[in-house]
């Protein structure tokens, strides 16, 4: 079935708050996995546990940084599997109210039950004001990974987001939340086609700085098609060498049906000797 995306939303504001949430448009389905980004404005980074679900489930984190030019903060979060039918999920801002904040949610199917490949998350003070916001470089050590680029902030002045990128070839590269015109928080998405590094980009209107991450999660495994039918040609070759000596030979059907009590019952035939001439 592959990786399928279902939905996206957000919220943000440019006002002071302690917590902010994001609820869904459609309600998540239980099984699929999501990925949220947080930004706040400060530059605390005790978040481990700071995104929850409405049922208290906490999300699990992937990066966290802080610039203290900003100051702001930015975090990854994903559910590997959503449980408990939840309808919201909510940030609370480390070190009390804070502002700007922000929260993305992007829903997925087809994702494997441990997915977090390669990650990275930009430092204290490694940006720079430009048109164009990069994340690190991460690894991808997995074909076909859906990777997501975030961005939070700003360090400096506020920007649109006109677009999202990503260095490595994929298909869907797209920005996908998009917080023009309040510019507080972004994400986007891709699935790249090889394994191997990636950075994940944005576009901004006016040059400007903010922070930036980028994570790869694995797809789910996909099996060989079902076939009722397996040949085993090495097995009737034995079963027919070892019965060659009492004096009749096995005539059986030795296909495999899952379906079945497997069971290989010989015909016996009986072999006569031949008359002298």
């Amino acid at each position: 079935m592959g990786i399928t995306f279902i939905q996206i939303k957000l919220n943000s504001s440019n006002s002071a708050a302690a917590t902010i949430t994001v609820t869904p448009t459609t309600a998540p389905q239980n099984g699929n996995f999501a990925f949220l980004a947080a930004t706040w404005g400060n530059a605390t980074t005790t978040v481990s546990t700071a995104l929850k679900d409405n049922n208290g489930v906490a999300a699990t984190l992937i990066d966290a940084s802080a610039d203290t030019g900003g100051p702001v903060g930015l975090a990854g979060y994903y559910f590997s599997s959503l449980s408990g039918s939840p309808t919201s999920f909510t940030f609370t801002s480390p070190g009390g109210s804070s502002g700007p904040i922000g929260i993305t949610y992007q829903e997925w199917s087809g994702l494997a039950a441990s997915p977090l490949d390669g990650h990275a998350i930009q430092a204290n003070g490694a940006g720079s004001s430009a048109t164009t916001q990069t994340s690190p470089s991460a690894t991808m050590a997995s074909a076909g990974d859906l990777v997501i680029g975030y961005i939070g902030g700003p360090i400096t002045g506020f920007s649109n987001f006109n677009s999202a990128s990503f260095s490595a070839a994929g298909t869907g590269a797209t920005i996908r939340n998009n917080d023009s015109p309040v510019d507080v928080i972004a994400d986007s998405s891709q699935i790249q086609t090889s394994s191997g590094a990636s950075t994940a980009s944005f576009a901004l209107a006016a040059a400007n700085e903010y922070m930036v991450g980028i994570a790869g999660f694995t797809a789910a495994a996909t099996g060989t098609p079902y076939n009722p039918y397996i040949a085993q040609p090495q097995l009737a070759s034995i079963l027919a060498q070892k019965h060659k000596s009492i004096g009749w030979t096995p005539n059986f059907d030795y296909r495999f049906r899952p379906h079945r009590k497997v069971s290989l019952v010989p015909v016996r035939k009986l072999i006569l000797p031949r008359k002298a001439a």
